[in-house]
């Protein structure tokens, strides 16, 4: 059985990518608004990105199961227990 790599992501230079900002940080499970389709789902932030004078965020989705971006204004820094709910059950 191959043993897990345990290792943080070796890009992270704390200039153009870092892994805290504006109160959120690594592995926090947030409500936020992809990209790629303007939904709203849940997801886990992986790092940050510097980009034109604007934060990007990488995350994993928990209902597709991807990579998806966002912007940082496009995470709910406080969703309703209704909308959370909604997408938890969604996530089943």
């Amino acid at each position: 059985m191959r043993r897990r790599k345990n290792n943080k992501l070796s890009f992270i230079d704390g200039k153009k990518y870092f892994l805290a900002a504006c109160g959120f940080k690594e592995n926090q499970e947030v409500v936020y608004k992809r990209m790629s389709d303007d939904a709203m789902s849940l997801g886990k932030i992986k790092w940050f990105e510097e980009h034109n004078d604007a934060i990007l965020v990488t995350l994993t989705d928990c209902l597709i199961g991807s990579f998806q971006s966002c912007y940082i204004s496009d995470i709910e820094s406080s969703p309703d227990k209704k909308k959370l709910k909604k997408l938890r059950e969604k996530m089943l």
